[in-house]
């Protein structure tokens, strides 16, 4: 008999948090297409990229390991798995924005971007800005190749610390 234990997310560290993002991306893709990820990890996910900026943008850099098109099916994944439950999904629709302009997919970008422009994100405001403003599309890129590392030092600095800024 298994017993169930309710996770107490806001006990929840930086590095747990980062483990379950690192859990879902690294998943398994059955051959009819079913993405086998956990649904506690995108909950535990979820938690901690909507409650701290770092978390997200180690979720931004996910392009750094894997490709473009994992990432957009990882991202749908985990904002299908958030409408479900009833949660929140700008932070993700934002990010997956980020990811479909790098493509160059600019019309995908600002339909994912709608959402959290109606929750006023504020990064969603500055990549929307970015998209109507011309820019290329590689700059995110560029942006990340410069910015990953930095972020994950940071991550490793805060690994132990409660993944809840507001909360620490």
């Amino acid at each position: 008999m298994t017993t169930y234990t309710a996770i107490n997310y806001d006990s929840l560290t930086t590095q747990e948090c980062k483990s379950a993002i690192d859990r879902i991306f690294a998943s398994s893709i059955t051959s009819n297409g079913e993405w086998l990820m956990s649904s506690e990890d995108v909950l535990i996910a979820h938690y901690g990229v909507m409650n701290n900026i770092q978390l997200r943008d180690y979720l931004m850099g996910a392009p750094s390991v894997y490709s473009l098109d994992h990432c957009i099916t990882a991202i749908a994944k985990i904002v299908n798995v958030c409408n479900a439950k009833e949660l929140d999904s700008y932070a993700f629709n934002t990010v997956g924005a980020s990811f479909y302009f790098e493509l160059d997919n600019k019309a995908q970008a600002l339909l994912m971007l709608s959402v959290a422009l109606e929750n006023d994100y504020s990064l969603a405001k500055l990549i929307a800005r970015v998209i109507l403003g011309g820019a290329p599309s590689n700059i995110f890129g560029a942006m990340r190749a410069e910015l990953h590392s930095k972020v994950v030092d940071n991550l490793a600095d805060t690994a132990n610390d409660i993944a809840n800024e507001e909360l620490r």
